[in-house]
Parts: structure tokens; C-alpha cells; sequence
């Protein structure tokens, strides 16, 4: 079982700027589009599997850290990768990730009934 400081997938992660973000994986976690405005990232709100909520504090591009190597992943239609400074973990009501989830995706009896922060991840999976 992960520390409470590690991630546990899936997680879920939402913008100050109203999008979403399923993650089976850090890999999934930190990919994005070379055309992303990171900006859109600050202030992430992540929610993992055993129930705990990270805010990043800071996002930046991990890779490639070079502004060539972002124009070449441009061109190539390659994904780069954030890096992410979270807040500690803390524990996170589970009607609170539900709220969260539904604001998003709407409303969903699945998702209303599902008994634990596992589950209504995987619902958006």
C-alpha cells in the first residue's frame, strides 16, 4: 500500500478552468499536448484512488525542456510531460469528489451510489 504522499491510481485531477483530466497512470497524469497553455494547470486539483486531494502548486513542462525540443514535438504531433509541486496529500470526502465529478460530467445515479473514491474514478476512466 502507498504512502499517503504517493499517488494511488486512477486519479482524477480538475482545472481551475472547469476541465478534467482520468489518469490510470502517472504516465496518463503527466502527458499533455505541446499546445498546452500550462497556466491551465496551476491550481490542479487531484484525487486519488485512496481518497486523498493534492493541489499542484506548481506545473511545468518536465519534457522536453528545451523550447526546440517543444517545437519539434509541435511538429511531430509528439506529447510532452508536466512535472508537478503538490501540496500534501489530504483526506478528501467522498461526496465531495462526487460533487466534483458530477459538475463536470453531470449528474449520474452510478456515480451518486458508488461507495468509494476507487469506484468513481473508474466510473470516469
Amino acid at each position: 500500500m502507498p504512502m499517503p504522499n504517493e499517488l494511488l491510481y486512477p486519479v482524477i485531477a480538475f482545472s481551475p478552468t472547469g476541465w478534467a483530466k482520468e489518469a490510470a497512470s502517472i504516465a496518463d497524469l503527466t502527458d499533455a499536448s505541446p499546445n498546452d497553455d500550462l497556466r491551465d494547470w496551476q491550481g490542479l486539483v487531484i484525487y486519488d484512488a485512496a481518497g486523498y486531494r493534492r493541489v499542484a502548486r506548481r506545473a511545468f513542462r518536465l519534457w522536453p525542456r528545451s523550447e526546440l525540443g517543444v517545437r519539434l514535438c509541435r511538429l511531430v504531433r509528439h506529447s510532452i510531460h508536466v512535472g508537478f509541486e503538490l501540496t500534501e496529500p489530504e483526506p478528501a470526502p467522498l461526496d465531495e469528489l462526487k460533487r466534483r465529478v458530477e459538475s463536470v460530467y453531470g449528474s449520474d445515479p452510478s456515480i451518486g451510489a458508488a461507495g468509494n473514491h476507487r469506484t468513481v474514478i473508474e466510473m470516469c476512466l
